[in-house]
């Protein structure tokens, strides 16, 4: 509900839902879009750098982790 400002750096820590997969992957991105004041408010994030994912391409690594 409070995005920061365009152009931020953001860092964020992604844990996955895999009982036995408990080391986390750490992210950096930067902001490239916020919405303020229609709803939903929100950012968009350009992802710089992942750390932790080992050889695992980061789309393949969300996708595994993160099923809906």
């Amino acid at each position: 509900s409070h995005p920061f400002p365009k152009g931020s750096l953001v860092i964020i820590q992604f844990q996955s839902k895999i009982e036995k997969d408990e080391k986390p992957v750490t992210a950096r991105g930067l902001v490239c879009w916020t919405r303020k004041w229609r709803r939903p408010r929100g950012m968009g994030i350009d992802f710089i750098e992942f750390e932790g994912l080992e050889n695992t391409p980061a789309e393949e690594w969300f996708k595994k982790h993160f099923k809906q």
